[in-house]
């Protein structure tokens, strides 16, 4: 398979939630990994699977993976409806800032919205903003740079 495992395990994820049988390397992938499992030649699923990931690695974990891909989707949608009342600069700044501290009063409601699914995806268990970015980072990606 060219893909990397966390890719392969959200791709599953994202067959199954549409109820489509996914593609065959796909599903040789899994099933593999669940013979490992099964076999005890790797200890856990995660391992079986190459989705075990070991210290300082948190970003190629799965779910990390998902939620940053969705930070940069919902900041995209935020910014196309922001970028009717606002510059680039200042619209970065007010994602950011959604991100980081609170969800400010925008004109736009659909802005809003997406500003408050942002935020969601952004804070993590604990309270914490765990992947909130900057306004630099966050103009980045409205302008399409550097796209993960």
């Amino acid at each position: 398979m060219n893909i990397t495992p966390p890719d392969a395990f959200l791709q599953l994820i994202d067959h199954l939630e549409r109820d489509e049988e996914p593609p065959a390397p796909l599903k040789s992938w899994y099933l593999s990994g669940l013979k490992a499992y099964r076999s005890g030649t790797a200890r856990t699923l995660d391992e079986a699977l190459g989705l075990a990931v070991g210290p300082g690695q948190a970003r190629e974990k799965p779910c990390y993976v998902w939620r940053t891909r969705q930070r940069d989707q919902l900041i995209k949608e935020a910014a196309g409806h922001l970028l009717k009342h606002v510059g680039k600069t200042k619209a970065a700044g007010i994602i950011a800032d959604s991100m980081a501290d609170a969800v400010p009063n925008v004109k736009d409601h659909q802005a809003t919205i997406a500003l408050i699914k942002l935020r969601n995806v952004c804070i993590d268990g604990g309270g914490d903003p765990a992947l909130a970015i900057g306004w630099r980072r966050a103009l980045e990606i409205i302008n399409g740079d550097g796209f993960r």
